[in-house]
């Protein structure tokens, strides 16, 4: 047994010569150790349904409605329309954009009228697809149809009112639960009468200009 330690030993000794009269220092290893969890505060809990009931007085039915079927235009509702939309401008149709399609919505149709001259319809969209949420300047979606206004134009015509008068000229979004047919060749103002007519819902705003 004392022989067998002796030869331990001498063999660990061996093992840490360098073969120059030195010695090395046995290798300082550290134990092993286990790095704590991070702080655990408990599970999570979630509301009950009558808990989160509460947060709302009980009625869920309170909660405002951030999708409401509205328009929108480079101007503010009742503002002035830029000029490059206008007879006298570049008479581009201008870029909109609404929210809040309703649903049950089939189509979508553009009107866009001047208050101050009875039945004078500058722009009849129809065709819409209802999951269409703009125009570009200029265009129209794809898909949809101009249809012929009140200045036998297949499309847009700007707002020219008598040089010293300002008018009123409303832009509506309508949505429609059928498909408009048979409408081809009737006049823009009794399209946009049709439409109008036949909306489950519009949306409107207004712009102004003057020469």
């Amino acid at each position: 047994m004392l022989l067998g330690s002796t030869l331990a030993l001498v063999t660990v000794a061996a093992g840490c010569a360098t073969g120059d009269g030195r010695e090395l220092r046995p290798p300082d290893v550290p134990p092993p150790t286990t790095a704590p969890p991070g702080q655990f505060d408990g599970p999570v809990e979630f509301p009950t349904d009558d808990e989160f009931d509460d947060a709302f007085d009980g009625d869920l039915e309170t909660l405002p409605d951030f999708a409401e079927f509205e328009l929108f235009a480079a101007w503010r509702d009742g503002a002035p329309i830029s000029e490059r939309h206008a007879c006298d401008g570049a008479d581009l149709s201008p870029a909109l954009t609404w929210t809040g399609v309703p649903d049950g919505t089939i189509e979508l149709a553009i009107t866009v009228v001047d208050e101050q001259t009875a039945g004078a319809v500058h722009w009849v969209v129809t065709g819409i697809d209802p999951a269409t949420v703009s125009t570009l300047e200029g265009e129209v979606p794809l898909g949809a149809t101009e249809r012929t206004n009140s200045f036998g134009v297949d499309g847009w015509s700007g707002p020219c009112p008598p040089e010293g008068s300002e008018h009123t000229y409303r832009f509506a979004i309508h949505a429609l639960d059928q498909q408009l047919d048979g409408i081809d060749g009737e006049s823009g103002s009794a399209t946009a009468a049709l439409v109008e007519g036949l909306a489950l819902e519009s949306a409107v705003m207004t712009g102004t200009y003057s020469r």
